[in-house]
C-alpha cells in the first residue's frame, strides 16, 4: 500500500521530518535556535559575582546590627548602675532626709534618663 501511495501524500502522513532536504533545513534551525538560546559564559561570572557581593553586605549589615545592640546594652547597663551607685551614696548619708533622698533620686533618674535618651 505505501509503495503505491505519492511521495507528497506519505510526506504529509508521516510528517515532513521524513523528507531528506526537510530533514536537512529542520537540524540547521534547531542547531541555530539551540546556539541563540545557550546560556553566555558571562553571565555565570556576573551572576556569582552578584551573589558574592550580596552575601557580603548581609554579613556585613548583620554585623553592624549587631556591635549597635552591644553598645547600647552597654550603656545601658552602665547607666543603671551609676544610678544604682548615686542612690545608695545617697541612701547612706545620715544627715540626708528620706524624702529629699527619694527625690534626689528622682532627679537622678531623670537626668540619667535624659542622657540616654
Amino acid at each position: 500500500m505505501l509503495h503505491d501511495t505519492p511521495d507528497v501524500v506519505l510526506l504529509e502522513i508521516m510528517s515532513w521530518k521524513c523528507d531528506p532536504c526537510f530533514a536537512t533545513e529542520w537540524v540547521s534551525i534547531r542547531a541555530v535556535i539551540r546556539f541563540q538560546l545557550q546560556r553566555p559564559d558571562w553571565l555565570v561570572v556576573v551572576v556569582v559575582v552578584v551573589v558574592v557581593v550580596v552575601v557580603v553586605v548581609v554579613v556585613v549589615v548583620v554585623v553592624v546590627v549587631v556591635v549597635v545592640v552591644v553598645v547600647v546594652v552597654v550603656v545601658v547597663v552602665v547607666v543603671v548602675v551609676v544610678v544604682v551607685v548615686v542612690v545608695v551614696v545617697a541612701m547612706r548619708c545620715s544627715w540626708f532626709p528620706l524624702w529629699c533622698r527619694l527625690v534626689r533620686f528622682a532627679i537622678v533618674a531623670n537626668l540619667m534618663w535624659n542622657t540616654l535618651l
